[in-house]
């Protein structure tokens, strides 16, 4: 059977995950029937409020980025929308158990900064006002979330920026993965050689950040008393290999206005990373780099030609595959992705922001 491309028009919605009937994941895929496809694929079938034969949505992703002549046809991943806000912070909430495994003692400081009896009551205090409105601003943007995708791409396909001539002569190629989440997608990119993997800042990826006369993150230009804008400046194009063989990249220092000269090096062993794929680079460089932690949930590792600055989610993810909602591929992938939010017109969107209103009862 041919592979066919269609819309999947039937969706059941469950619990924050998304469900399509196994007969038309099996069409899409190639399969002459549903059941050759159950069968050729043993658990993916699963049944949900007494609604058999469906497949979950990024069960259906995974098998499709694996078949390139479907993937081909089809021309994108199914990504469905499917959230509140309610459950977002929840969520996000639910992970502060393992936050304070990884990053205790940054929390109890933070705690005995502010005058807190506790890191509960900091939380409770000062995180929990602050991440919620963090997750809502990230909430009403999601309509736009791959726009910075697309930038990311542009990046490094720009030939202006990564001069096929000067990689080669540098004996470095980029290579790349998707991380796919929800309706978000994040690419990474690592300059890879002999004894080189080296993890790119994209300069697509260009975030702006306000803070008041306090140094407290605003949420927008009008309330901010300054702007602080975070991305990078190496310039690719004008790499070079310094007589030693060590790879050189000119980096602007944007407080000095001078251009520096980033040295990568090389990794001590003999390993050429072009010779492997990207998966395999990642292990290989997590399990040989020493690990330097700034932040609640994020690492640098670091080496003789390596450097990496990863999320803790992503290094579990890609260790254990934990995470259903989460898939991560190798290269660029197409997307299509609509979403509809609810207008939430003028009313508060949080408890404290009723208190301060005045417009709630207390009790019936």
């Amino acid at each position: 059977m041919k592979t066919k491309h269609r819309s999947f028009d039937t969706k059941v919605f469950s619990k924050g995950r998304v469900y399509l009937p196994a007969s038309d994941c099996a069409e899409v895929l190639g399969y002459e029937t549903k059941e050759q496809f159950l069968y050729e694929n043993p658990g993916v079938e699963k049944t949900i409020n007494g609604i058999s034969d469906l497949v979950a949505e990024d069960d259906y992703n995974s098998l499709l980025v694996k078949n390139l002549k479907a993937f081909k046809v089809q021309r994108s991943i199914e990504m469905t929308k499917v959230t509140s806000l309610n459950a977002d912070i929840t969520s996000f909430f639910g992970m502060y158990p393992l936050k304070f495994a990884f990053a205790g003692p940054m929390y109890e400081a933070k705690a005995r900064d502010k005058g807190c009896e506790s890191v509960e009551e900091y939380i409770e205090r000062y995180d929990y006002p602050k991440e919620a409105k963090r997750i809502l601003r990230e909430f009403k943007k999601s309509e736009t979330k791959c726009e910075n995708y697309d930038k990311e791409v542009s990046f490094v396909m720009d030939q202006r920026i990564f001069v096929p001539k000067v990689m080669a002569a540098n004996g470095v190629e980029l290579q790349l993965l998707t991380v796919i989440e929800k309706d978000k997608l994040d690419l990474q990119a690592f300059l890879v050689g002999d004894g080189i993997f080296y993890h790119l800042y994209l300069y697509g990826s260009y975030d702006e950040y306000y803070f008041d006369a306090n140094n407290n993150e605003v949420d927008s230009r009008e309330e901010a008393d300054h702007i602080e804008a975070c991305y990078g400046d190496e310039l690719f194009a004008q790499m070079y290999t310094n007589e030693v063989g060590e790879l050189c990249i000119p980096t602007y220092d944007d407080t000095t206005g001078d251009i520096m000269q980033k040295t990568i090096g090389r990794t001590v062993t003999s390993r050429d990373f072009r010779e492997y794929n990207l998966f395999e680079n990642l292990v290989w460089a997590i399990q040989n780099s020493v690990i330097d932690r700034d932040s609640v949930d994020m690492a640098a590792y670091s080496a003789p030609g390596i450097y990496m600055y990863l999320d803790d989610s992503f290094v579990i993810q890609l260790a254990f595959h934990n995470d259903p909602e989460t898939v991560i591929v190798e290269g660029i992938v197409e997307y299509d992705i609509k979403n509809k939010i609810t207008k939430i017109r003028n009313l508060p969107v949080f408890p404290h922001e009723a208190q301060k209103k005045k417009i709630y009862r207390e009790g019936r």
